[in-house]
């Protein structure tokens, strides 16, 4: 649930972002079904089940108030249902907000689950998740101990052949109730499974018979609660022909479900064959896709549409493909694997999302120089916090910029809150400008406006002179630091942002291998003394450390790049240039 509380960004006051006092979002008069403000706000009757109150969204910036008031205590449901897309808030009789949320509901529905007291007035907006959004939906109130009906369902297993036997599990179910089992076949025929009774827990089991003259293809199966006519979303499962075992479907809609962070075994079992993978993102940013091990991969990515969005073969290590992108927040994307000239073996996928760019909390803030930075709330909740140092006294002026709705807070050394900020600069960005007595290090913590959302923005300071930066080793090929060939030396990426050069020169021709060591997740460019690039890398080292196998030149000057895998990174780190032996 969203936690309660209050703050600058959604109170009951108005504003600009959707406060329940109106405000310039508010939708417009005319024929809106409910009020756009808690003054006009619609009543709900008390009682113990409050279902299938209707409501819509008129018009793109509509808001629908209700005012309730509950029978007895406890932690109540409030949320939505339908096929659209909601957000919702809850606010205390003072027009307070108490708790908001998007998407815990079934579907794209908002649900709030909060303890609320008897006899009390509350109020409760929904709007559409898209600021230009309109759609219909039905507000139910639920009791605490009235069971929340949302049917969901499950299956043992998601493929076999022709025969098999597949056994299903429904929850969420009115209990006691009657509920059917559908199905529909590759050649689009429905028919009903299995009608029974959820248990008291609103449970129900199913099974699905298959015969051997069954065709092969994917089949959905959802259920649907009698009592309240609700349906799951559907399940699936492919019948495949006996023999094939293909790990992974061959188009887009057998493909395998994709988790971030997780390792997904996969193998290209005859010639021709290919593995297709879905993943949802649920971050905004940069995102890695590849694949591991001994055979030789090719990748594609596409977006929902089924268009290409990128493709690559050896980018990765050895032989194997990696896709590195931007990609939208939670948008649906799939990958199709195959192998050069169709080998067949076994391979690693693997989905990473992006790198927080900027710490959560004070320890490890990013350091505000005289530049603007950028920065990006990757995930929904995402806090970025900004370090900069007061010397003298001053007023100190810190803003963000660009489509982003920003907030802002500035806090003491202490890390204590000094003030906040919603809409104060430019459209919808946040900006402070406070003086500032006592010297230390003052810190900048910039969130989106809705918990729910991300987007990119750039952050700046404006007065106060930042203390200069000393860079070990210099940012262009000129200014690289001259290091001996065959040894260790220690670096810093001292700022978000540094690239540090170092020029070498073997004393030996053959293969050399330049590399980092530490905890740092770098890159590095090998060029030579004149700039030419020779080879680049990203991961091969220990961890997430680079590394560049090369054969060289004696008596040649060399000059090795390295930086951060994102802006952000910085920290101490290990150059090491070392001569491989020759076999």
């Amino acid at each position: 649930d969203a936690g309660a509380g209050g703050g600058d960004d959604a109170g009951a006051g108005g504003g600009d972002d959707a406060g329940a006092g109106g405000g310039d979002d508010a939708g417009a008069g005319g024929d809106d079904d409910h009020g756009d403000d808690i003054e006009d706000a619609t009543p709900v009757p008390p009682e113990e089940l409050i279902g299938g109150q209707e409501g819509a969204i008129d018009q793109a910036g509509d808001v629908d108030f209700y005012s309730f008031m509950v029978g007895r205590p406890g932690r109540w449901t409030i949320e939505t249902r339908g096929a659209s897309d909601t957000e919702c808030q809850l606010f205390d009789r003072a027009g307070e907000p108490l708790a908001e949320d998007d998407d815990s509901g079934e579907e794209n529905n908002c649900r709030i689950v909060h303890e609320l007291e008897a006899g009390v007035r509350y109020y409760v907006a929904i709007r559409m998740a898209d600021p230009e959004g309109v759609g219909g939906y039905e507000l139910w109130l639920i009791a605490p101990d009235v069971p929340v009906v949302a049917p969901r369902i499950r299956l043992e297993q998601a493929e076999g052949p022709p025969g098999t036997l597949f056994r299903a599990a429904a929850i969420g179910l009115t209990p006691g109730g009657e509920a059917t089992f559908h199905l529909r076949q590759p050649n689009l025929e429905e028919s009903d499974v299995a009608t029974g009774n959820a248990d008291e827990l609103g449970r129900l089991g199913a099974e699905v018979t298959t015969f051997e003259n069954s065709p092969v293809g994917t089949y959905l199966l959802w259920v649907q609660d009698l009592e309240t006519e609700l349906a799951s979303p559907p399940v699936t499962f492919r019948l495949v022909e006996p023999g094939a075992n293909d790990d992974h479907g061959n188009e887009q809609n057998d493909a395998s479900s994709l988790i971030e962070g997780e390792l997904l075994e996969g193998e290209i079992e005859e010639e021709r064959d290919e593995d297709w993978f879905r993943f949802r993102t649920d971050a905004l940013g940069r995102h890695r896709i590849e694949t591991l091990g001994a055979s030789d991969t090719m990748c594609v990515l596409y977006d929902e549409e089924g268009e290409i969005v990128d493709d690559d073969d050896d980018g990765g290590a050895n032989l194997n493909c990696r896709i590195d992108g931007d990609l939208d927040f939670e948008a649906t994307y799939f990958l199709r694997v195959t192998t050069f000239l169709g080998r067949t073996g076994e391979y690693r996928v693997s989905l990473r999302g992006p790198i927080d760019d900027h710490s959560n909390s004070t320890e490890g803030a990013t350091r505000l120089s005289d530049r603007s930075l950028p920065g990006v709330i990757e995930r929904p909740g995402d806090l970025d916090v900004f370090a900069f140092d007061v010397r003298d006294p001053g007023v100190y002026r810190l803003r963000s910029t660009g489509e982003t709705d920003t907030h802002c807070t500035l806090l003491d050394p202490e890390g204590a809150v000094i003030v906040s900020d919603d809409d104060g600069g430019q459209g919808s960005n946040c900006e402070v400008s406070e003086t500032l007595e006592g010297a230390g290090t003052y810190y900048l913590r910039v969130r989106h406006f809705s918990r729910f959302r991300v987007g990119a923005y750039a952050v700046e300071r404006i007065g106060g002179a930042a203390p200069p930066v000393e860079d070990d080793y210099g940012d262009t090929p000129e200014t690289a630091g001259r290091i001996r060939a065959g040894e260790e030396v220690g670096a810093e990426l001292e700022e978000q942002g540094d690239i540090d050069h170092f020029l070498f020169v073997p004393n030996q021709t053959g293969m050399w291998r330049a590399e980092t060591l530490g905890d740092l997740d770098t890159t590095c460019v090998l060029l030579t003394d004149v700039g030419e690039r020779l080879d680049d890398d990203d991961d091969s080292g220990m961890g997430m450390n680079c590394q560049i196998d090369f054969s060289l030149v004696a008596g040649r000057g060399y000059i090795f790049v390295v930086r951060g895998f994102v802006d952000r990174e910085q920290g101490m780190y290990t150059v090491r240039t070392t001569s491989i032996p020759q076999e």
